[in-house]
């Protein structure tokens, strides 16, 4: 059995999210313009990765039969077959996914290396950052253990990290019951390089089949082979 350490860097995050609003007090009219026209274009291509992969996992054919960025939701889509519809909300992964990503993937790096030492019969003591084997010390007698540094301190839960991506979207009054009860949200995670899918699997075993009141939760990314898009829940 392992014995692995968990080691917290507190670490400042220095990041600085300009909403439209914020921007235009600034005098950044033109680029708050451009900025949302290639939000835009994200939000078009992430809803095109969950029309595909419906289409191969549940062999459902959608169409855009609405695709208005001043309405709510993003876009409606129908399905030829029975005329149904399905509301879709696109929202982008904030910071707080890379902090979830960085992490396990230091976990993931240390299982790794873990087992290569074993392997080889060497007693060693690893310590491990999502950059890789940070340092190794030999421990004869205690077998392989390590310590983690997954980077700077996190707080954010799944459910946390989708409310920031809300909240990054702006306009709360979108998201009441009633809203949330039509809508599939889809969390698109293509700016996010660092997001696995191996990350948004774990989100989905975290969240426990939890939509937070959505029809549907979905993650995307453009960074990852076919299939491009996970169900998170439920």
């Amino acid at each position: 059995m392992c014995n692995l350490q968990p080691i917290t860097r507190r670490v400042k995050l220095h990041s600085l999210l300009v909403t439209g609003k914020q921007a235009a007090k600034i005098g950044l009219r033109g680029q708050v313009h451009i900025q949302t026209m290639a939000n835009r274009r994200h939000e078009e291509a992430a809803v095109r990765m969950f029309i595909e992969s419906v289409r191969l996992e549940r062999a459902v054919e959608l169409a855009i039969v609405r695709d208005d960025p001043e309405e709510f939701p993003d876009f409606v889509l129908s399905s030829p077959a029975d005329g149904s519809e399905i509301w879709v909300e696109i929202v982008e992964a904030v910071e707080s996914g890379e902090l979830i990503a960085a992490e396990r993937r230091a976990q993931r790096l240390y299982e790794a290396a873990a087992r290569e030492y074993r392997a080889r019969g060497e007693e060693v003591v690893l310590e491990v950052s999502p950059q890789g084997v940070q340092s190794v010390t030999p421990s004869p007698g205690y077998g392989v253990t390590g310590f983690l540094i997954p980077g700077p301190f996190r707080k954010a839960s799944p459910a946390d990290w989708i409310a920031h991506a809300l909240a990054r979207k702006g306009n709360p009054r979108r998201y009441g019951s009633t809203e949330r009860g039509r809508t599939t949200l889809v969390i698109d995670c293509s700016r996010e390089v660092v997001i696995e899918k191996e990350d948004a699997a774990e989100v989905r075993d975290d969240l426990r089949g939890e939509t937070l009141g959505f029809k549907e939760l979905w993650c995307v990314s453009a960074n990852w082979t076919a299939p491009k898009a996970i169900l998170l829940a439920p």
